[in-house]
């Protein structure tokens, strides 16, 4: 069946049986290539939508009074007639949408061939670049979701609900008890979680534990803008298999280590962890290598390393709507993709000449709309850094300033520097938030 009899097929199911629209919510007026139909299928929608039975004379008398040209009362006639019942419905919109695709990708292709041939001065990786944003952009608009009914949407939560009776969480356990509760079992799919800190905080160490222990059971992504996937998995080896780091990069390893370094890598080897690590990467390239993992492994969970390490939009005046730009791509893609994204973040410098050099979200550099888009914002801080003299040597503070479904507060982790490894301290037990103190009456009297 051609596009266009698909779509005579459906403006007769329509008008046949006006609750058959419900079964095709995907399908848009910009899919029907013919404007005659268009205006048709407008028409029919806003009947319907207002409430009202859209049949051949309802249909006509509007079309018609609007100067529309759409084939008159006689067409509309004809597609009555020549479909027989609204059952395949579902079939004629598969054409339409599949032939409206087609044709999007014609036209796209078409515009990137004149986009190289026109700009010959251009380098090639940025014309591939701003292909792969149109391409992108296409993707978008076509495979938009459509809002769905109240009953469908509590459907859907129902089955979730059920399965949290079932304990049967989507949540990602990030391998570190009192975080996961914190989180209420894990990083949640959807959730876009900032994890910020200064340099030499261990954000990158952490990030490396929370995918290596989600990896076991989750497929994700791990790109690293900073360090070469050979420096990443020196740091693995060291963790897993409790080496000295500078031992592991020297090459002087005792037998035992030698061992246990074999061990470690057998593990890594059996991880579900892809690795990046190329730099400057946009927001683009990141879209379009978590999609083809998506597609060819299934994704669960990305962790990026870090946030202002990326390339921004040159149309972006400033970093700060770079950043922002960024900010709320990932969490897009986070909900498009249905998985977990892990951010990291650099601080501003201004935390370590405060007192205490206790982070907070205004510290977040470069962009106030990270505090909007993160799900999560947890802040690393070592009192060792800057403070060697400090009792709380080998001691990190997670802070939890932002949880959007859970409690904030703080979780304090055990590091161990030489392995590039954090660990959950016997006896532990979280803190919760901290508050200040109601200011009352009675404190002024």
């Amino acid at each position: 069946m051609r596009a266009i009899e698909a779509e005579q097929a459906i403006l007769g199911s329509l008008l046949l049986s006006n609750a058959a629209l419900l079964r095709i919510p995907e399908l848009k007026v910009s899919h029907f290539s013919d404007g005659g139909h268009r205006s048709i299928f407008t028409e029919i929608c806003r009947q319907i939508h207002a409430g009202k039975a859209a049949d051949i004379i309802t249909v006509y008398h509007v079309l018609n009074d609007s100067g529309l040209d759409f084939g008159g009362l006689p067409y509309l006639n004809q597609l009555s007639q020549n479909t027989p019942s609204a059952v395949n419905i579902r079939y004629y919109a598969d054409i339409v949408i599949d032939s409206a695709l087609r044709q999007s990708l014609v036209d796209t292709t078409v515009e990137l061939a004149a986009m190289v041939s026109d700009n010959p001065k251009v380098p090639a990786p940025q014309l591939l670049e701003n292909a792969m944003a149109a391409i992108s952009r296409l993707a978008e608009t076509q495979l938009e979701q459509e809002p769905l009914l109240a009953r469908q949407a509590l459907q859907n939560h129902v089955n979730t609900f059920e399965d949290r009776f079932e304990k049967k969480s989507s949540a990602i356990p990030t391998g570190f008890e009192y975080i996961d509760r914190m989180l209420n079992g894990g990083v949640n799919r959807g959730d876009l979680l900032i994890v910020g800190a200064r340099p030499s905080m261990g954000k990158t160490a952490w990030a490396l534990n929370v995918a290596t222990a989600m990896a076991v059971e989750y497929t994700g992504l791990f790109l690293s803008q900073e360090m070469t996937s050979g420096q990443l998995l020196d740091r693995l080896g060291a963790a897993l298999g409790s080496i000295d780091l500078g031992a592991i990069i020297r090459g002087d390893m005792s037998n035992d280590a030698w061992t246990r370094y074999t061990a470690a890598c057998s593990r890594i080897e059996a991880l579900k962890l892809h690795i990046d690590d190329q730099g400057s990467l946009t927001i683009i390239s990141v879209k379009n290598k978590a999609r083809k993992i998506k597609r060819s492994y299934g994704l669960d969970f990305i962790v990026l390393d870090y946030l202002q390490l990326m390339a921004g939009d040159a149309a972006k005046r400033t970093r700060n709507e770079q950043i922002e730009a960024i900010s709320r791509e990932l969490k897009g893609l986070a909900k498009e993709l249905n998985i977990a994204v892990i951010a990291l973040s650099q601080l501003n410098r201004e935390v370590e000449r405060r007192p205490g050099r206790r982070p907070t979200m205004a510290d977040l550099r470069d962009s106030g709309a990270i505090e909007q888009d993160a799900d999560v914002i947890v802040f690393i801080h070592r009192e060792e850094v800057g403070n060697p003299e400090t009792h709380l040597i080998g001691w990190a503070d997670f802070i939890f300033a932002k949880n959007r479904q859970g409690q904030t507060g703080d979780v304090a982790l055990h590091y161990e520097g030489r392995y590039t490894r954090f660990e959950t301290a016997q006896g532990y037990r979280p803190q919760p938030a901290r508050t200040q103190p109601k200011r009352g009456l009675a404190e002024h009297l």
